[in-house]
């Protein structure tokens, strides 16, 4: 999902305490988030994000996916493109559940700096 047409497939988790928004050219905040969207590289491709102003240290926002198939078994990964940066930036946590089991896969915390980063989650 490059989130051109909305969340996709995607979904706000009702139970925490922010929404993604779905923006583009900017967040509206100085001094965070990207100019340009990762797709395309201008101003006119969308993302989502987190209006900073309303998440709190300690808050959490969740975006969930439906239920992914695997498809090959071996080498299938979830690969997302991310931008952290500004200051009093958070992180990003990343969990896959399977067989009920939620576990922790990634970990990305505080500012990366003023560029697109990719993150390859192997799925297994």
């Amino acid at each position: 999902c490059d989130f051109q047409v909305g969340l996709c497939s995607w979904r706000n988790v009702e139970d925490d305490d922010g929404d993604w928004i779905v923006s583009s050219n900017g967040t509206g905040n100085m001094g965070s988030g990207p100019s340009v969207d990762h797709t395309y590289g201008s101003g006119y491709g969308n993302y989502v994000h987190l209006k900073t102003g309303d998440m709190e240290m300690g808050k959490t926002a969740k975006l969930e996916s439906q239920e992914m198939d695997q498809i090959n078994g071996d080498g299938d990964c979830f690969q997302f493109w991310y931008f952290l940066h500004g200051s009093d930036i958070g992180l990003i946590n990343v969990y896959i559940e399977h067989d009920g089991e939620v576990d922790e896969v990634s970990l990305i915390d505080g500012d990366r700096g003023n560029v697109w980063r990719t993150e390859r989650i192997p799925i297994t």
